[in-house]
């Protein structure tokens, strides 16, 4: 196909990616893929960062983030467009990660969710895109997308970090190759709990799995993924340099792709009124049902010499010498400096006048 013959905005395009539309296997069709292409990026930490970031600079056409977080000045260094003045106005992670994205290509329609990904509303979150793409820290999480994934035929890219390692995979059950599952097998609640263990992570092995997740990414949108990728564990040494392809095999008892067991996206879950946050001095809090929080409120109870900092989503207070609370619009809280449950609630109460029991 010609240029020539080509539409306006495939034109505008050509002039934006020209670099990417010289390279022969890609071409204007490519492009066109990459731009009616839809991905949702589960975690908007160190990997989920640099994924999104990748994927807008590469042109896909639309690009949802999930995250319930705000940015923190840890993230800084291992992530990927977030600025002091994001940590200062405590940004929701998501509409930080938005608002960078939609300076680098405004053409792009990004969509943010300030939230966490559970059970309840993964189908309306994740639902409707072509490609799913992990950037969490937990396996609950991971699980839910699996389930999902296979459940609706739709591929995920699943990725993990920790210290100079990391692992990549892309899954598609459309293929019938293995799912998380099959690798993972049946993960344990006392597995679960010892996600805690925080090893550290050093930045460039974040950027190392995070190009390799966006090109099995790019490699989908493209139809340029078979069988064998999909089959393929990719384990990243950053330390020796170097990328280990394991070959994975889908086994035929698997709880979900095999006996379409859906457990952590359909099964009972309860979500815990206030859990410690892994690897920090913090209690989440998460209020039942559906709560909104007045900030004005929590800005006449706490006084404003005590507010540190503030958005449309979140509003940040100081409570004593090295409490702070973190308050997001739709009941959820973070309480830093405190590691006792219910300690954490009764000043979430005192905060923002909600009582939680």
């Amino acid at each position: 196909m010609s240029v020539g013959k080509a539409n306006p905005s495939i034109l505008k395009d050509v002039g934006r990616f020209s670099r990417l539309f010289l390279v022969k296997d890609i071409g204007i069709s490519g492009i066109r893929k990459l731009r009616e292409a839809k991905a949702v990026v589960v975690g908007c930490g160190a990997t989920g960062t640099h994924v999104a970031e990748l994927l807008v600079r590469m042109g896909f056409g639309e690009v949802s983030l999930i995250d319930k977080d705000y940015v923190d000045i840890s993230n800084l260094y291992r992530t990927s467009l977030f600025t002091e003045d994001d940590v200062r106005a405590a940004m929701p992670k998501a509409v930080a990660c938005a608002n960078a994205l939609r300076r680098i290509d405004s053409s792009v329609k990004v969509k943010p969710h300030v939230t966490k990904l559970t059970p309840t509303n993964a189908e309306e979150l994740l639902g409707g895109h072509d490609i799913v793409i992990d950037g969490t820290d937990n396996y609950v999480t991971r699980l839910i997308i699996n389930d999902f994934s296979v459940k609706h035929g739709i591929p995920w890219v699943l990725t993990g970090v920790g210290t100079w390692y990391g692992n990549v995979w892309l899954i598609d059950p459309a293929r019938n190759t293995p799912c998380m599952r099959c690798v993972y097998g049946n993960v344990s609640d006392e597995d679960l709990g010892n996600a805690c263990d925080v090893l550290g992570v050093v930045p460039t092995a974040v950027s190392l799995v995070a190009s390799l997740a966006a090109t099995l990414a790019l490699k989908h949108v493209l139809g340029q993924s078979d069988r064998e990728l999909t089959s393929t564990y990719f384990v990243v040494d950053a330390k020796r340099l170097s990328i280990d392809a394991l070959r994975v095999v889908r086994k035929p008892d698997c709880p979900a792709c095999g006996k379409r067991r859906f457990e952590y996206l359909e099964g009972p879950h309860v979500e815990e009124l206030a859990k410690p946050v892994c690897g920090t001095k913090a209690v989440e809090i998460n209020p039942p049902g559906r709560v909104r929080v007045d900030f004005k409120r929590v800005l006449l109870r706490a006084g404003e010499g005590s507010v540190v900092g503030m958005s449309d989503y979140t509003v940040r207070v100081k409570v004593g010498d090295d409490v702070y609370v973190t308050v997001f619009s739709d009941g959820r809280a973070i309480v830093d400096g405190v590691t006792d449950p219910k300690r954490a609630t009764r000043i979430y109460e005192e905060v923002t006048g909600i009582k939680l029991r």
